[in-house]
């Protein structure tokens, strides 16, 4: 992938993930991106990369979906 035609909040996932990171929702709030699910969806669609996702339970009891460059 051609990273100078990522942008803002979609540039920062993908280079989080590709640093060999997860990130959830939590994380992503942290790193003041609001609708994660939107940027995945920006990434699998408009960039054509390969993303993979799970549930994991946090710390509280809830669920949250965690994604990879690689598979879990």
């Amino acid at each position: 992938i051609n990273i100078e035609k990522l942008s803002g909040q979609n540039k920062a996932v993908f280079v989080h993930l590709s640093e060999g990171k997860t990130i959830n929702t939590v994380e992503a709030q942290n790193m003041y991106i609001t609708a994660l699910n939107s940027r995945i969806s920006d990434l699998r669609n408009k960039f054509k990369i390969t993303i993979y996702d799970r549930f994991v339970k946090l710390p509280g009891g809830s669920s949250v979906k965690e994604y990879s460059l690689t598979q879990f």
